[in-house]
């Protein structure tokens, strides 16, 4: 993606044309959710952005996304903690911290949103596992189909699920082998979904199967 400007630039726009900060494009998105969607814009440009209108943490675009949401989308190489986000994704959660639970238009929230796509990098996903207690994020699910992050890694189609997901997946079993055998809305188990997925990696069955052999067993 293009650099964006650099922080010195946005603070003599923000001088110059301070209603620039409230102003929102046809998307409905502030500068604020224009800098968390690029992976390259600093931590001080997110700063500035919310010293000069805070409450742009608390407003959504036309997809119903908050900057979090954004931020969490958009991160770094999935295999690298170079260039991390994970600084802004902290900055957002202080701002707004019941963000953390809150769905965009799709039914995602921030955490299942990081892992639905495949580009957050693992170390911002690891931070936002660590952000509340076992049973909370256990509970944690999308709004429209009761997905877990589980569930949502394994959504990921085609190349992305073959090359990305085994990693996030080693994560979140890891953290929670629980998951493996949480039903989603529609009685599906991870495994089921990981089956149903594109081009879905060998190694990734072969997880879930670990975690809970029962699994093969249980229809939707």
């Amino acid at each position: 993606p293009p650099l964006p400007p650099p922080a010195a630039v946005i603070q003599r726009m923000l001088e110059s044309e301070e209603d620039t900060i409230e102003a929102s494009d046809k998307g409905g998105r502030l500068p604020l959710h224009a800098a968390a969607h690029f992976p390259t814009s600093s931590l001080d440009i997110h700063k500035l952005l919310l010293d000069a209108y805070s409450e742009s943490a608390f407003v959504k675009d036309s997809s119903g996304m908050l900057p979090i949401h954004l931020a969490s989308w958009g991160g770094s190489s999935l295999q690298t903690s170079e260039n991390s986000t994970w600084p802004v994704v902290e900055l957002l959660l202080q701002i707004h911290p019941k963000s953390y639970f809150i769905p965009d238009r799709n039914g995602d929230v921030p955490l299942t949103t990081m892992v639905k796509y495949g580009r957050s990098s693992l170390d911002v996903l690891a931070h936002m596992l660590d952000q509340h207690d076992r049973k909370t994020i256990l509970a944690l699910r999308d709004k429209h189909h009761g997905n877990t992050a589980l569930h949502s890694a394994l959504t990921l189609a085609g190349d992305v699920t073959a090359n990305s997901a085994p990693s996030m997946v080693d994560l979140l079993l890891a953290r929670f082998p629980e998951y493996a055998s949480v039903q989603n809305n529609n009685g599906q188990l991870p495994l089921h979904a990981g089956l149903m997925s594109c081009c879905i990696n060998p190694d990734i069955i072969n997880q879930l199967l670990e975690a809970y052999p029962e699994g093969a067993t249980i229809q939707d």
